[in-house]
């Protein structure tokens, strides 16, 4: 039997088959197990967001690492969780290309459900010619604004999809499907988030950043439904610098928490660490963080890291702070700096001599030359005497003094 694979797994994925003969059932068995739907992994997609506040719109980060090359025309479809609103551009932001090839282009559907990233059109001249290279990263940014709290759109777990397929020669052919990547995980926005750093500063330089955070008091919480305690504080930040070495390693050497100026207080006893990639740390704490006093009032805390600046451009240029009550949960409160549409800029702005962000180059063996028509002079010129040329069209005919002086024409030029 040949059949087409859904998707995904369907929750009831079992067969049913019996014998029949003579319209009658013979045999009969239900519930026979079927095999699983696994993503093809032809192109590994990331979903790296900015922004995880109830409501908020974001810079999503997509980054893609094709596992084999992709011709032009090739189409990056992601598809929206529930509640999600994907588009190219807003009043706020607008797609930022990063290193895709040059003339990519974006659409999105209009109810904001999916956006389609296309590479340009295959080159004239060499139209087999990859546009994007087998184990090469990717990535650009699309705009997303987040459901809000008390949205009913929202599902138990949210994930979204993300489609590779060619659109040439052959329409729809599709390349690679991941149908799981997890929805940004969303929280009450902090009161208070803030980042200070040097004015200036040049490229892998050990900079000292401070941060300041503050919750919403308890009477801002609506309807105020409790907090769960935190227990860690995950930052990121800009995708190109680093903030740790590696997944778990200590950064203790470069943080510290003391208080600067009046209001701010200190952060208990805490250990930093490295995060699952190098532009992200997890600060955890012995016991839960007090965000409010007696009188509900929020508590401002400070606390500074030692990170090195970026070497290239940075596509979105911006801090994530998380609260969280435990590893791998959704954020108690989170805030974003700067945000967007504001007037401030973003660290990796005041790094000088960032070395530019440009798409892979092309493997050497792939460099094609524009093809240039030949200055050379006709090797020869056959000319029709105008009696020898067929006077009327007779029905099947054939202008066999034609077609013999063209085919001479071309043993002559080749």
């Amino acid at each position: 039997l040949e059949l087409a694979n859904p998707l995904m797994t369907p929750s009831e994925n079992a067969w049913k088959v019996r014998t029949v003969r003579n319209g009658h059932v013979l045999h009969l068995a239900e519930g026979v197990a079927n095999f699983e739907v696994a993503s093809r992994a032809g192109v590994v997609v990331r979903l790296v967001p900015t922004d995880v506040r109830w409501g908020a719109q974001q810079l999503l980060r997509v980054e893609a690492d094709p596992h084999r090359h992709l011709r032009g025309s090739s189409i990056l479809e992601l598809m929206s969780a529930p509640g999600y609103i994907l588009s190219c551009s807003s009043a706020l932001d607008t797609l930022r290309l990063g290193v895709m090839p040059d003339n990519t282009s974006c659409r999105a559907a209009a109810d904001g459900s999916r956006v389609q990233i296309r590479l340009p059109r295959p080159v004239a001249y060499a139209p087999y010619l990859p546009l994007a290279i087998e184990g090469r990263e990717y990535y650009l940014a699309v705009v997303l604004t987040n459901p809000l709290a008390n949205s009913t759109d929202l599902g138990p777990d949210g994930v979204f999809e993300c489609r590779t397929f060619e659109e040439w020669p052959e329409p729809n052919r599709l390349l690679s499907l991941s149908a799981d990547l997890p929805a940004p995980k969303l929280g009450e926005p902090l009161k208070l988030f803030q980042v200070a750093g040097p004015d200036a500063s040049g490229p892998d330089e050990l900079v000292a950043v401070t941060f300041r955070f503050e919750a919403l008091d308890l009477d801002e919480l609506t309807p105020f439904v409790g907090r769960p305690p935190v227990q860690a504080l995950f930052l990121q930040g800009p995708r190109g610098m680093r903030l740790s070495s590696g997944v778990q390693e200590t950064c203790q050497d470069r943080f510290q928490s003391k208080s600067l100026v009046e209001g701010d207080s200190v952060l208990p006893q805490s250990i930093c660490l490295g995060g699952d990639t190098e532009d992200t740390v997890l600060i955890r704490m012995p016991a839960p963080l007090l965000l409010t006093r007696t009188n509900g009032k929020s508590i401002r805390y400070v606390f500074e890291l030692k990170l090195w600046s970026a070497t290239s451009e940075v596509l979105v240029d911006r801090f994530l702070l998380m609260l969280l009550p435990g590893f791998d949960a959704s954020p108690v409160s989170s805030g974003t700096w700067p945000l967007a549409g504001s007037l401030e800029t973003g660290l990796a702005s005041r790094t000088t001599g960032l070395s530019p962000a440009s798409p892979p180059e092309l493997p050497e063996e792939y460099n094609t030359t524009v093809p240039t028509d030949s200055d050379l002079a006709p090797m020869a010129t056959v000319r029709f005497p105008a009696s020898k040329a067929p006077t009327r069209l007779r029905a099947g005919g054939v202008y066999r003094s034609l077609l013999g002086a063209l085919a001479l024409a071309v043993c002559l030029a080749s």
